[in-house]
């Protein structure tokens, strides 16, 4: 079969989730539909249109508590993240409560390279290094994009 110029007729790309989507018509009867999923490090990066709403906030845990609970508020592509000091071998646990179900969180390393699945609302794992760790709250793309989006959250963090 020849394939050339099939590229040279109708084709659509889209960008959703952290894939690339490329529909291409090959004939009146016929469309031929590629998803490409980029390199996980890609796959994990923010639109450019993310912002950030504010510097990282600080989470501190009061003298002998091992948790401690933040709440905010994110519209649209607004991400809001906050940093927290751990050691090595301790197990960090993150919950996130929103009613909004577009609303999830990543976690990063002290070298900003990311631990957590590319979305998340519960997470436990025993950290591999002493640092400042960063959770960033955000909405994915299919929530972010609507008009007057809005989650309020609350993100409750244990480290052991």
């Amino acid at each position: 079969m020849n394939f050339k110029g099939i590229l040279d007729r109708s084709y659509r790309v889209n960008r959703a989730a952290g894939r690339l989507f490329l529909a291409v018509m090959i004939a009146a009867a016929y469309m031929l539909f590629v998803s490409v999923m980029p390199t996980y490090a890609q796959a994990l990066e923010f639109p450019d249109s993310a912002k950030q709403t504010d510097k990282p906030e600080r989470v501190t845990f009061k003298k002998g508590a091992v948790s401690a609970t933040v709440s905010g508020l994110i519209h649209g592509y607004e991400t809001k993240d906050y940093l927290l000091r751990a050691r090595a071998n301790q197990t960090m646990t993150v919950h996130l409560k929103s009613a909004n179900i577009y609303t999830y969180f990543i976690v990063r390393l002290p070298d900003g390279s990311q631990i957590s699945k590319s979305e998340e609302t519960d997470w436990s794992n025993i950290l591999p290094e002493t640092g400042d760790y960063l959770i960033r709250v955000f909405m994915m793309r299919a929530g972010a994009r609507k008009k007057d989006s809005v989650a309020d959250y609350t993100l409750n963090i244990s480290i052991k």
